[in-house]
């Protein structure tokens, strides 16, 4: 600053000088250009000077910053901790992430930043009169290239435990992530298992309606089998991770033991509820078509009796017939009454009372008015056959008769 100052004055003096005229004016005018010559190339020294100073305090203050990044990285790459839960694991990863990030930027600003102070130390210099002056940076240089090395070498050595810790917490995440579904199956299986216990309870009032339930309780099952199928899937997947990771894998067995558990006990439902929904199914289909084959087999015996030509094969037939329903009669009464015993008992056996629920009092209640029904028309049957009996059996008996007749002759026959 003094020196400008003082070159600021002496120019003045110097134009003051030319225009009074002396006659030493070529000689002030020599003396004002070589002065001019001499401070020009001295302030260019300057600013160059300046802006080696600004570019190496540039320098030293992005690699400490890429220094203290690449410190907070490796301490984060080689960290024990073990995340113990998805959002954990997100956060590690994001964390490395996000040093990696910022250490690329600022190695990238080193880089540059270093490239430009090399470059002012390697630049010629020279004085006014075109001799060269540079001042010997060698060891300045040498100590930037250095300097550049190393933060290149840390920063490729914490890119490769970088990459290996991201890895390995990607692991753990798909781990977190396997375990934290596998035990949201079991939730589902154990909530759609008691929503099913609550509320499945329908059977149906008609065979229709119990097969209609049946068909969407077969979806409700193949839904809850895909539910557990895919628990199953992703505690095989966290088995494998455990292993690879190292960790321990009783953690793994006691989810799976859950998931079976939670499947055994759902299963039973599901199991007792088809059961329930095929037999309902059963008896009113078997019920609907009993009272419809003995109005026929009325039906039959009273055109039979009324029939003054019956014929032994008819007969037969409502005979056979008449056999036939008394033995599905008997076997559709079975059925009903178990039927009404298993729909009054749980689904699944629990501690707590057991409280039987409307459609479920409705459903028993359809039975035994079906039962009723087939008692009724059970009883037309046996007044009918009581009544028309022995008109019935009348063509049986003269075969049988016809019969034993032949048999007496084929033998008197044989003997004379």
């Amino acid at each position: 600053t003094d020196v400008f100052a003082k070159y600021s004055d002496l120019t003045h003096k110097a134009e003051l000088l030319l225009q009074e005229g002396y006659g030493v004016t070529d000689d002030i005018k020599a003396q004002r250009d070589y002065m001019d010559t001499v401070c020009h190339n001295f302030a260019s020294r300057m600013e160059r000077r300046r802006n080696l100073l600004v570019s190496n305090v540039k320098f030293l203050r992005v690699a400490q910053g890429l220094s203290r990044a690449l410190d907070s990285l490796l301490e984060q790459v080689l960290s024990d901790r073990v995340a113990e839960d998805v959002p954990a694991a997100q956060r590690a990863i994001g964390r490395v992430q996000e040093l990696g990030e910022s250490v690329e930027t600022e190695f990238k600003e080193v880089m540059k930043e270093g490239q430009v102070l090399m470059d002012l130390l390697s630049g010629l210099v020279k004085d006014a009169f075109g001799k060269d002056v540079t001042p010997d940076h060698t060891r300045d240089f040498q100590h930037v290239k250095n300097k550049l090395e190393d933060l290149e070498r840390r920063k490729l050595r914490c890119d490769e435990l970088g990459d290996v810790r991201k890895l390995r917490l990607q692991q753990i995440l798909q781990l977190r992530t396997c375990e934290r579904d596998a035990d949201q199956a079991v939730q589902w299986l154990e909530e759609l298992c008691g929503v099913m216990v609550k509320t499945h309870t329908d059977v149906g009032k008609t065979a229709g309606e119990a097969g209609k339930l049946k068909q969407e309780h077969d979806k409700f099952q193949s839904t809850a089998k895909s539910t557990y199928d895919y628990g199953k899937q992703l505690l095989q997947a966290a088995l494998v991770l455990r292993r690879s990771c190292h960790y321990d894998c009783q953690p793994n067995h006691l989810k799976a033991v859950k998931l079976e558990k939670a499947w055994n006990k759902f299963s039973k439902c599901l199991d007792e509820r088809a059961s329930r929904l095929f037999i309902t199914h059963d008896f009113h289909k078997k019920a609907d078509t009993l009272l419809l084959d003995m109005r026929n087999l009325i039906h039959s015996m009273q055109l039979g009796a009324a029939s003054d030509s019956l014929q032994e094969s008819s007969a037969s037939m409502i005979v056979r017939r008449r056999e036939e329903t008394e033995e599905e009669y008997e076997e559709t009464i079975r059925m009903g009454n178990s039927l009404m015993v298993r729909l009054a008992m749980p689904i699944i056996d629990e501690t707590s009372q057991h409280k039987v629920a409307e459609d479920t009092r409705e459903a028993i209640d359809l039975v035994q008015k079906k039962q009723k029904q087939l008692d009724l028309r059970r009883k037309e049957t046996q007044d009918v056959w009581r009544q028309n009996q022995k008109k019935l059996e009348a063509p049986l008996k003269v075969r049988q008769l016809h019969r034993e007749m032949k048999q007496v002759s084929f033998k008197e026959t044989r003997r004379w």
